[in-house]
């Protein structure tokens, strides 16, 4: 569409079709696969497909176990050679399939959803409007804020 100069990108509805299609199709299938398109970073979809009660394939992008992210419990870790052999095992045991996408789903609506989110930028902004902050990080599935009076606290 974009060669014929239609430019479906910048039309709203066209954007909105795009996105309840895209949401669909992963909540239509057992497995969805990422590799973070050679980013070494998380992106969407590390976070889009588990919230769908889909499980995620992928390669780890840096960090992914600090998110909360845990291969073969929340996540399944899988090379882009690995993948169909990871089908495999998922397809001949449905219920740790189920529990995997059930962990996930709960990760990523606890801790990455936009009320989530929320919450941790109420913390940072807290903690710099007090003059205290020092930084942010994710450990083991906790965001932690670091000010000047404590070495860290939770938020999550």
């Amino acid at each position: 569409m974009d060669r014929l100069g239609l430019r479906p990108y910048t039309r709203p509805v066209l954007q909105n079709a795009f996105h309840v299609t895209f949401r669909q199709e992963i909540k239509s299938v057992r497995y969805a696969d990422t590799d973070g398109y050679g980013y070494d970073r998380p992106i969407r979809k590390f976070f889009e497909i588990p919230a769908l009660g889909t499980v995620l394939l992928c390669t780890p992008c840096a960090g992914l176990e600090d998110l909360g992210f845990v291969d073969r419990e929340s996540v399944v870790v899988a090379a882009p050679d690995e993948v169909v052999d990871a089908v495999q095992w998922l397809d001949k045991a449905p219920d740790k399939a189920q529990a995997i996408a059930d962990r996930g789903r709960t990760l990523t609506s606890r801790r990455h959803s936009l009320t989530a989110r929320a919450r941790q930028l109420t913390e940072c902004l807290a903690a710099i409007d007090a003059g205290t902050f020092r930084g942010s990080r994710w450990r083991r599935g906790d965001f932690c804020v670091e000010t000047v009076h404590q070495r860290e606290y939770l938020v999550s």
